[in-house]
């Protein structure tokens, strides 16, 4: 069974500030990204692709 690759994990603040640059590069193939709050993970980023697999 294949697996996500985590690209990167980035703050909610600056997810915030960069969203659409880590949307087209979900969409390219470069992997998800995994946002925190308070140094937690809180949400994951993942391209439509990654999305249907799961």
């Amino acid at each position: 069974m294949a697996s996500i690759k985590i690209q990167k994990r980035i703050g909610k603040a600056q997810a915030r500030d960069e969203l659409a640059t880590l949307i087209e590069a979900v969409n390219t193939g470069d992997g998800a990204v995994e946002i925190t709050d308070y140094g937690k993970v809180a949400a994951v980023l993942l391209s439509v692709k990654d999305y249907e697999w799961l």
